[in-house]
Order: C-alpha cells, then sequence, then structure tokens
C-alpha cells in the first residue's frame, strides 16, 4: 500500500549553486573569527551599543541625583528623557474585535 518514491534532486543545478554560495558569504560577511573566538558581528555590534547607552544613561541619572544647580540638572534630566523616549515603544490603542 505505501509506495516510497525516491527523488532525486540535481546537485549540478546551477542556481541551487549560486543560492548557496549567496548564503555563505551572507553568513561569513556577519562572522568574526579570532585566534580564540568566533562571533556574530551584529550582536557585537548590539551588546556594544547597548553598553554605550546604559554607560550615559547611568552617568546622566547620577549627575541627576547629585548636581544642586537646577539648569545643569535638567540638562542631564533631558538626555534620560531622550534615551528612554527613543527606545521605550510608545503605547498604542489596539481598536476592541467585536
Amino acid at each position: 500500500m505505501n509506495e516510497s518514491k525516491d527523488v532525486k534532486i540535481d546537485i549540478n543545478d546551477e542556481l541551487y549553486k549560486k543560492e548557496i554560495i549567496n548564503r555563505m558569504k551572507i553568513e561569513d560577511e556577519n562572522i568574526y573569527k579570532s585566534c580564540c573566538l568566533t562571533s556574530d558581528k551584529r550582536a557585537l555590534e548590539f551588546f556594544f551599543k547597548s553598553g554605550v547607552i546604559f554607560s550615559i544613561l547611568l552617568f546622566c541619572m547620577l549627575q541627576v541625583m547629585t548636581v544642586s544647580n537646577a539648569s545643569e540638572r535638567n540638562a542631564f534630566l533631558n538626555i534620560v528623557i531622550l534615551i528612554l523616549g527613543t527606545f521605550l515603544p510608545s503605547p498604542k490603542i489596539k481598536p476592541n474585535k467585536k
């Protein structure tokens, strides 16, 4: 009852070869290799940017708490608000589904 059919894939197909080569090129462009570490370029970039932004945010928050001059405090507070406003998603109202 169960008939098994053998499906042969022609590996010599030029489009298939080109697609595999393109995928390998894309993967190689996003990988950094060193003597003892292999990492993804996009992940390193994300963590570096996040670290810099977190450091700036922490510094500004400490300055807001310690500076006694109101104009300087407002400058640091504006930077904190700018960073938080950029990275926190804005609220969205979802319509009721009936």
